[in-house]
């Protein structure tokens, strides 16, 4: 499996450690750990090579993505399996 990478701008929901984030706008809001990563250089579009990213790298630090179900937990009728039969 491959890692996935996103740009988190200044206009994302983005927040500092001890800032207050309200979960009034979510529906049924989940926690996923993550490694974030602050890098001082840009890297090229395709293929990036570990040491290319280490030396754009500025700072590795642990981060939370909080993301929003769209089914809320326990919705009988909301059952899906990602196997298949």
């Amino acid at each position: 499996m491959e890692p996935t990478a996103r740009v988190i701008e200044a206009r994302d929901l983005a927040i500092d450690a001890g800032q207050l984030l309200s979960c009034q706008r979510f529906t049924d809001p989940r926690c996923e750990p993550e490694i974030a990563f602050l890098l001082r250089a840009d890297l090229v579009d395709g293929y990036v090579t570990a040491a290319q990213v280490l030396a754009a790298t500025a700072v590795v630090c642990p981060a939370i993505d909080v993301l929003d179900s769209r089914v809320p937990a326990g919705c009988p009728a909301c059952h899906w399996s990602a196997t298949a039969s």
